[in-house]
């Protein structure tokens, strides 16, 4: 029987099997190599945990100081949250790939699930073969939260356009404050989903709806501590 790489990226099974996979391989990988100083400087924060720091806020020391709580102070320890949220990352890229197929593309494509398996797939293993979608996995800096909370907000944001709900907007919010809290450089999503909904005809008619102040005012409440840290720090 011919090989057809397109039957193996039909099935979420072998989505599954590869992202195991690789975390897997990850996990035995930094067990072997040292903490970059980056690493420990970050560890040094999650010794002493506080709302915010001086030239980052705290998501990542707060994954620091959850992965030495399991495995103590060691090398795994520092950086196992990195691989946590790598796998969370992947795992949500394939469904906002999968989500975003669904909403552009012509209904008789859209509803072809081995299509949008095939696409969401794909764009998987294309980020695991960037150097970043590597680095960001086996090591703990703050922009592996927040790669992975960019995501999670764009795929909560993709659930309010799809159900109307309000709550996802509410989630969405949260997310986007846990962005903020890894790494202020998240601040770049919110005029980028400003735009998208300008842009679209059907979607401008949100602006008249609490839904996208609810978004941001959800994300200010979270990321409020960081504020009054810098507040109280002088800026």
């Amino acid at each position: 029987m011919r090989f057809s790489y397109i039957e193996v990226l039909k099935s979420r099974h072998n989505f599954w099997y590869f992202i195991l996979a690789l975390t897997v391989l990850r996990f035995i990988y930094i067990s072997l190599i040292p903490l970059t100083p980056q690493e420990a400087y970050y560890w040094y924060y999650a010794q002493n945990l506080d709302f915010s720091y001086f030239d980052h806020p705290p998501m990542a020391a707060y994954s620091i100081w959850l992965g030495t709580q399991i495995f103590g102070n060691t090398i795994i320890g520092v950086k196992f949250m990195g691989l946590v949220w790598s796998f969370l990352t992947n795992l949500f890229l394939y469904f906002t790939t999968f989500n975003a197929v669904s909403l552009c593309e012509e209904d008789s494509i859209a509803d072809n699930s081995q299509y949008k398996n095939v696409t969401a797939f794909l764009a998987v293993i294309l980020y695991n073969l960037t150097i970043f979608g590597h680095l960001y996995a086996i090591t703990i800096m703050p922009d592996t939260p927040l790669l992975f909370f960019w995501l999670l907000t764009l795929y909560l944001f993709q659930q309010r356009d799809c159900t109307g709900r309000t709550r996802y907007c509410l989630l969405a919010g949260i997310s986007f404050g846990f962005a903020l809290l890894s790494k202020y450089t998240a601040i770049a999503l919110l005029p980028a989903l400003f735009i998208y909904t300008l842009l679209d005809k059907k979607k401008r008619i949100n602006f008249l709806s609490p839904h996208p102040y609810i978004l941001v005012f959800t994300s200010l409440i979270v990321f409020l501590p960081v504020i009054y840290w810098n507040y109280e720090h002088d800026w």
